[in-house]
């Protein structure tokens, strides 16, 4: 039976949930033959009507993760105080300092959601996570309750170093920064528009304007 060209796990959209190889030829259930070393995935069927779309199993961390670099790209092409606008018109200065607070806080906005997919994804199916509450008492959280119950915070801090056996990363730069994406994230989310006149310099929009000096690491590595 004639083989076919199969593709290899490097070949897979890196926005695929799950991707892994065969350890051996197989016989698809099409009649085809997959040789050792294809890629295997996840498939979501989405149906409309007559028509039948099958895609891989999309990462959710991936995707968000995909839009807030994107964003990000689109920011550092409208930042009013990197590029030259004229400052005699001030509608057009307007509309692009909107533009890159468009663009800006969907960068934040996504990449904590990122994150929180990231965690979710992460936590094994069999952990068990013991947390002690206010009252004292230690309680037995599993996959699916630590998801909904357990902060983010604890999530990365604490439930996946032991999940993984991995360092904590509290006390790291990238610990601090994820604290500030945090923060921003929240006062987005949570926006408080009526600020006193002599606190206007704190709202997050003027933060957002400066947050250019903040340096977002974890785009670097996003291709």
């Amino acid at each position: 039976m004639r083989k076919k060209k199969s593709i290899t796990p490097d070949q897979v959209d890196w926005r695929t949930r799950v991707v892994t190889s065969l350890a051996a030829d197989a016989v698809l259930p099409s009649g085809r033959t997959a040789v050792k070393g294809a890629a295997v995935s996840l498939s979501t069927i989405f149906k409309q009507g007559e028509n039948t779309l099958s895609v891989g199993d999309p990462s959710a961390s991936a995707l968000y993760l995909n839009l807030s670099h994107k964003a990000y790209l689109k920011s550092l092409r409208l930042h009013p105080f990197q590029n030259s606008v004229s400052q005699r018109n001030n509608y057009k200065l307007s509309a692009q300092t909107y533009e890159y607070l468009e663009q800006i806080s969907a960068c934040v906005i996504f990449a904590f959601s990122a994150l929180e997919a990231f965690a979710n994804e992460a936590i094994p199916e069999d952990f068990t996570h013991q947390a002690k509450r206010r009252t004292g008492i230690f309680v037995a959280f599993r996959k699916d309750s630590i998801e909904r119950h357990i902060s983010l915070d604890e999530k990365l801090g604490d439930v996946l170093p032991k999940a993984l056996d991995k360092p904590s990363p509290k006390g790291s730069q990238v610990w601090s920064d994820y604290v500030v994406l945090r923060r921003l994230r929240d006062r987005l989310i949570h926006l408080a528009l009526r600020l006193p006149c002599l606190k206007i310099a704190l709202s997050i929009f003027h933060m957002l304007l400066g947050v250019w000096t903040f340096k977002m690491n974890f785009h670097k590595n996003v291709s």
